[in-house]
């Protein structure tokens, strides 16, 4: 029966809704030999303190202290401080000198100014063949209601036409192309 209690009273006390009476109440039953027989793991509750001391004048004064201490740069470390900052800035400017001065010019691609006009000169004609392409008159058709006077004629139509459309095709390819980039 009383073995029951204490398992009453330890799952309300694991629980935290014992009373400060229902813990003594505890912390005596299991300072029986025969109860704790029954519950060893609960040992630790028997050496518990009713009460929990305050802490000592100042305590928390102290632990201010502590927490919140002001750091304090000797004059020597400023001084030190202040060279390292000035030699890292030092090395950061003599670096992106060198850098720049090596990397920053670029040399011509031509030396020779008559070629680099010639290959100016290849590379607007190319484009401009380009941009010109598809451009030509369409060949005249006859109409579609006349009747072809031979099966001749039929397929030299259609030749036209898909010259034509190769190169309106063509003209499509280039709008993607350059639509995508």
């Amino acid at each position: 029966m009383e073995q029951d209690k204490v398992r009453e009273l330890l799952h309300r006390y694991y629980g935290g809704v014992t009373t400060e009476k229902e813990e003594a109440q505890l912390r005596e039953l299991l300072s029986d030999p025969s109860h704790l027989s029954h519950f060893p793991e609960e040992r630790h509750l028997i050496a518990m303190n009713e009460t929990v001391p305050e802490p000592p004048d100042g305590f928390y004064d102290r632990l201010t202290e502590i927490t919140h201490r002001e750091r304090r740069m000797r004059p020597g470390n400023r001084v030190l401080r202040y060279a390292v900052s000035v030699a890292a800035a030092a090395v950061i400017l003599a670096a992106s000198w060198m850098l720049l001065n090596q990397y920053g010019a670029q040399k011509d691609t031509y030396t020779d100014p008559e070629i680099a006009m010639a290959e100016v000169k290849s590379i607007l004609t190319d484009v401009s063949r380009k941009m010109n392409t598809g451009m030509e008159e369409m060949k005249p058709m006859r109409k579609i209601t006349e009747a072809p006077e031979a099966v001749g004629e039929m397929s030299r139509i259609n030749s036209i036409v898909e010259d034509n459309l190769s190169k309106l095709r063509y003209l499509n390819r280039l709008d993607n192309g350059n639509g995508n980039n």
